[in-house]
Order: C-alpha cells, then sequence, then structure tokens
C-alpha cells in the first residue's frame, strides 16, 4: 500500500493528468453505458447519467489545471 502512495505522488507531482485522464475516461464511459441501459430499459435520461458525465468533465477539467500548475512549478528558469 505504501509504494503505490508513493507512486501516486510522485504521478501527481509530475504528470498529473496521465491520473486524471482515466478516471474522467471511466466515468465518462459509464455515463454512456448508464444512459445505454435506461434508455432501451425506460426510454428516458437518469440523473445518475448526468452526474457521471459532469463529475467526468469536472475531473477532467480538475486534471487540466494541475497540469498547467505542474508545468509553471518546473518550468527552466532562464
Amino acid at each position: 500500500m505504501r509504494f503505490l502512495l508513493i507512486i501516486f505522488k510522485i504521478g501527481t507531482l509530475y504528470s498529473p493528468l496521465k491520473l486524471f485522464l482515466p478516471v474522467a475516461l471511466a466515468h465518462g464511459l459509464l455515463a454512456i453505458g448508464y444512459y445505454a441501459y435506461t434508455y432501451l430499459s425506460f426510454g428516458r435520461l437518469s440523473l445518475a447519467t448526468i452526474f457521471l458525465l459532469s463529475a467526468a468533465v469536472t475531473v477532467f477539467l480538475i486534471g487540466l489545471v494541475s497540469e498547467q500548475i505542474t508545468q509553471l512549478m518546473y518550468k527552466d528558469s532562464r
């Protein structure tokens, strides 16, 4: 467990988007799958689908912001 925490910490320090993007993609794919299920079964869009899609977008945007902050932190000073 400690090893995984160290890997996670190094990953978030140097390239956080590589960690945030798969989570955002998982949320997005789960939302699309759940939407297909609820649409085919009940003919409607559920609130869970909307929540999962908004979570996917939020996680992705947080990853973009953290990637930009990381790039600014490790920028070479000339």
